[in-house]
Order: structure tokens, then sequence, then C-alpha cells
């Protein structure tokens, strides 16, 4: 969508600078620490959280789990300046707040490529703060896995509802 209303959303350009998983020099070693206690666990909320929209009649609750979770691994990525975990999170954030609004207008629950595309997206943050934590090397594909989630998000709009929207901010 080339409206203004797309173009306010976010748009990451998938490149090496926000894929980029190198911490700036003057990092707070009290909150790198931590974010690594805990972005395991938003991690893990995250993909219990998107399990459970995949299995319940009733995907509100889950859907607003999830955007927690990725909600707070987002802030404590940019924090800490961590690009490609920023960047994925807020995409996550976006496209599970885009689905969550949807739900509750039209009852439609999350489509499968939806749903996997998120999923890939969790399990690669969760990959790039294992090797973070060394444990994990960098995850190849998380390329086309942000790519993927970009595209999705861009393709899962109610067609209406942001036209209507595009209307009212010009």
């Amino acid at each position: 969508g080339g409206d203004g209303y797309a173009d306010e959303v976010s748009v990451t350009l998938v490149n090496d600078e926000t894929l980029s998983l190198s911490l700036g020099d003057d990092i707070n070693q009290e909150v790198m620490e931590a974010f690594l206690i805990d972005a395991p666990q938003q991690a893990q909320k995250l993909f219990v959280a998107l399990h459970a929209i995949k299995t319940s009649s009733d995907p509100e609750s889950p859907l607003h789990e999830a955007q927690r979770a990725s909600h707070t691994l987002k802030g404590a990525a940019n924090l800490l300046d961590i690009r490609a975990i920023a960047n994925f999170s807020h995409e996550m954030e976006a496209l599970l707040e885009k689905l969550a609004d949807r739900f509750t207008e039209q009852q439609l629950p999350p489509s499968a490529d939806e749903l996997d595309a998120l999923l890939e997206a969790a399990d690669c943050v969760s990959m790039m703060v294992d090797y973070l934590l060394g444990q994990e090397a960098i995850p190849e594909q998380r390329k086309e896995i942000l790519q993927n989630l970009l595209n999705i998000q861009q393709g899962s709009a109610p067609t209406a509802i942001q036209a209507v929207q595009s209307e009212i901010t010009q």
C-alpha cells in the first residue's frame, strides 16, 4: 500500500544494519545481564502464546500475550541497541496488533501463513538470544524470515479499514 497510513506504521529495511547482532561499545553490563536472563523467558512466552493462538477457539488473549512479550523484547533490545532483535520484535508486535484488531472487529482468526511467519520469527529471535548467550550460531535465514514477516504484515491489513484510515489522514 503506497498510502500515507501504511508508511507511518513502519518500514524496516532488511539489510545488514537492521539484522545486526553486534553490541554497542558503551552498553551497560547490568542491563545486558538482565536482558540475557529475561530475553529467553520472553521468547519462551512468545512461543507459548503463538502456539496457543494456533489451537485456541478464542485467540484474543494469547494474541495480547504474544504482543506483550514481543513489546518487552523490543524495548530491552532497543536499550542495548541490538538491532536484529529490536527489529524482529517490532515487526512481530506490529503484526500481532493488526491481527488482534482484526479479530476484535471481524472475528477473523490469524491465518496459517500469518502464524507460520510469526512462529518462524519467534524461533529466530530465540536463536539470536541464544547466540548472544554463546549457545547457538547466528541464524542463517534471518534475512528471509524478516522479509517474509514484513510481506505477511503488509498483506494482512484489511483493505477496507486501511482505505478509510488513509482518507482520514489526508
